[in-house]
């Protein structure tokens, strides 16, 4: 006599697993007829112990889990849960003076590791508009953008405040207060969801743009310093001027920015004095290889100051192709800070400070980043041209060495 299944443990099966092969395994298990009414034992053990090819280990686990996020080819007949967009590879290399700068980027796009997007940002502080008591790098490095007079905006989630009144505290303690709490408080406007809560730009970020934008290398700086010296001190009083770096470290700058002229004049199948322009003036192209760099000429160059020309295709860009144009007025290439030179020129006092002169939030105003330019340092290994050093008269006999 076999006994028979419970009628409601049954039907609880029937709920669970309704499935024609399990009724039918359940029918048979425990029922009469020919069979014993036994387990198969090598049924069993080969649902608990499968074959090597068909056991789910964790490595083989974790190749079908990666395998499902796979873009999808045609050649596969496994199904991808998930399609990756193709996203284009970014490589950020330095942009030198004879090179053109990208397009500019969006201020309002979220970008956190972009220096590009975070100068986006930064060139929207300017001091028309904006408290100078407060850190424009600190706000623009959380994704606030200046998009009115002390007005700050959020590109991402639309959120807005105000600063104003902040310059107009008599009490510098207590403005300077303000201004502290103020920044403290930025992450916190962002609206509820805006990824610039969770993630905004590292502070490492920042000095990348000098680095892309204004490379310390005599290729980009020496045609630059040579521009600046014709277009710019090639003529008039002199200017007033004064930079933080030593005698010895200008020295050095023009000495190296000379012979990369020198050279590159040496190395070109064309020389400069050879080319014919329609536009030949006074100060055309040919005699842009007979002045010598000046220091002037190069602490502007190493600080990242470009001629300036109102109507120019190619703007805060050395074209050598193009002759030289007269202009007193110089602008940086990060922070788009306009001098005029004639407010240093005759019997004014006025210095202009090459470094200072920068807005407040440009990487090249940053104290003593000069210092790290190979450019201004010392060589300390220099070969003289002196015999060589026998360090050994006999060659030492080593068991495994053949002579």
């Amino acid at each position: 006599m076999s006994a028979s299944p419970d009628p409601d443990l049954r039907d609880v099966f029937h709920l669970l697993y309704d499935d024609d092969d399990e009724d039918e395994a359940w029918g048979d298990f425990g029922s009469d007829g020919d069979g014993d009414g036994a387990l198969d034992v090598d049924a069993v053990e080969a649902d608990i112990e499968p074959d090597a090819s068909t056991k789910y280990t964790r490595k083989r686990f974790r190749a079908l889990i990666d395998d499902l996020f796979l873009p999808y080819s045609q050649s596969s007949k496994r199904q991808r849960i998930y399609t990756p967009p193709i996203q284009p590879v970014s490589i950020l290399t330095p942009i030198l003076s004879t090179s053109s700068l990208p397009l500019a980027t969006s201020s309002a796009v979220y970008a956190p590791f972009s220096p590009y997007a975070l100068l986006a940002r930064l060139q929207t502080y300017t001091p028309a508009s904006f408290p100078s008591s407060l850190s424009a790098t600190k706000l623009a490095r959380n994704g606030w953008i200046c998009s009115g007079r002390e007005t700050l905006s959020c590109g991402a989630c639309g959120s807005s405040w105000s600063v104003k009144g902040v310059d107009e505290i008599d009490n510098e303690k207590i403005r300077l207060e303000v201004a502290r709490r103020l920044g403290e408080s930025a992450n916190t406007r962002h609206r509820q969801g805006c990824a610039w809560k969770v993630r905004d730009t590292p502070d490492d970020v920042g000095p990348r743009i000098s680095t892309l934008l204004h490379p310390m290398i005599s290729s980009s700086l020496a045609p630059l310093a040579e521009r600046i010296q014709h277009e710019c001190l090639s003529e008039g009083p002199s200017l007033r001027w004064k930079s933080p770096l030593t005698d010895k470290q200008l020295a050095r700058l023009v000495v190296r920015l000379d012979a990369y002229v020198d050279a590159d004049e040496s190395d070109s199948p064309t020389p400069l004095s050879h080319l014919s322009t329609s536009h030949s003036s006074p100060t055309s192209i040919s005699r842009l290889s007979t002045t010598s760099i000046t220091n002037l000429s190069a602490a502007l160059a190493l600080f990242a100051w470009y001629p300036y020309h109102s109507k120019t295709s190619t703007p805060l860009q050395i074209d050598r192709s193009v002759p030289p144009k007269r202009t007193e007025i110089v602008q940086c290439r990060i922070c788009q800070r306009r001098v005029g030179l004639w407010a240093f020129k005759g019997d004014v006092k006025r210095e202009m400070d090459v470094c200072a002169e920068h807005l407040a939030w440009c990487p090249v105003r940053q104290e003593g980043w000069w210092e790290t330019a190979g450019l201004l340092k010392e060589n300390k290994v220099e070969w003289s041209g002196g015999q060589w050093i026998s360090l050994s008269d006999k060659l030492e006999k080593k068991s495994w060495r053949r002579l």
